[in-house]
């Protein structure tokens, strides 16, 4: 019997959890002990050693990483630091038991079918330009994609520019062996243009490690901005079946995950094991099917700027891989 479960009957109070992600159903299968680490008007975070979990209303939308619960959370009295136990039955945190009994379990629906170069390109194309006037000001995407001059622009660029030399020399290298089906030979008219998307020269023997270290912890807040472009960029890889990309980037940016926030760096991580929530899902399968207002529209249900740095970092990687 689990510790969590064990404490069930001194219970005041029973949420249902209605679905719960991947990662976080495996994180409490393991059983193990935690804390709160942060409390929001809508969700709040346990850690557990390196691991968080997310329980949160449905309004925040699934993840990997996330238990939704039948409650509002501002109503069950969470405090920063409070303990809670973890298991495969339920988990509790003071007085109130998180029961894991009738949960569904949620994961990504499969990725839309790949578009012709062209579709995609003028799809992000659409997106960039788009970004310059309705992204916030203080968002990657706006310092990415408009001609301001602010210190996040100045520092941002260059790296993103590394980040998209790395992508032109690892479709370089491999486009002599790729398989007639890879997205990036479609279309036997697109050949690798030789400047990146931000007009930077290509950098030769550019590695994986070297292209992430610089973007990732880059920026303010719980996720910072790097980190959400970098989310971006993999989950844009898995999307058009990069793997060998994507898995390329996801050890890159497990080893550098060390640079930014604990919570940034256990969704970085489930991000490079291929583990992406609803929103930037429905955001990046938006971008595939050249739906640019669902694509926008679900970019802004992921915190403030987060969504449009994913954004950002997907638009650049798709733009890499499809050049005119």
């Amino acid at each position: 019997m689990s510790l969590a479960f064990a404490r069930a009957a001194s219970a005041d109070r029973a949420v249902a959890i209605l679905r719960a992600g991947v990662v976080a159903r495996d994180l409490c299968r393991r059983d193990g002990r935690g804390a709160v680490a942060a409390v929001f008007e809508r969700s709040f975070y346990l850690r557990s050693g390196e691991d968080f979990i997310c329980i949160g209303e449905p309004a925040i939308g699934n993840g990997p990483t996330t238990l939704i619960a039948a409650a509002r959370v501002a109503e069950l009295g969470l405090r920063q630091g409070q303990r809670a136990l973890i298991g495969s039955a339920c988990v509790t945190v003071g007085g109130l038991l998180f029961d894991l009994g009738a949960c569904e379990t949620w994961r990504a629906p499969p990725w839309p079918n790949v578009p012709s170069p062209a579709a995609l390109r003028a799809t992000c194309a659409d997106l960039a330009h788009r970004a310059t006037r309705e992204s916030p000001t203080e968002s990657l995407a706006r310092a990415l994609f408009a001609s301001t001059d602010t210190p996040l622009a100045r520092l941002a660029r260059p790296r993103v520019a590394n980040f998209a030399a790395w992508l032109s020399e690892r479709i370089s290298a491999s486009s002599s062996s790729a398989k007639a089906d890879d997205p990036v030979n479609t279309d036997t008219s697109v050949k690798p243009r030789a400047q990146c998307l931000l007009d930077a020269p290509l950098s030769r023997g550019m590695t994986s490690d070297d292209a992430v270290s610089d973007l990732i912890g880059l920026g303010p807040g719980l996720t910072p901005s790097g980190d959400d472009f970098l989310t971006g960029a993999l989950a844009a890889l898995a999307a058009v079946g990069q793997t060998n990309m994507r898995v390329a980037l996801g050890r890159a940016v497990v080893v550098a995950a060390g640079r930014t926030s604990p919570l940034s760096a256990s969704l970085l991580r489930a991000a490079a094991a291929g583990h992406v929530g609803e929103n930037l899902h429905t955001m990046v399968a938006a971008i595939i099917t050249g739906d640019a207002d669902g694509a926008i529209g679900a970019a802004t249900r992921i915190g403030h700027t987060s969504g449009w740095d994913a954004l950002a970092g997907a638009l650049v990687t798709a733009r890499n891989l499809y050049r005119g």
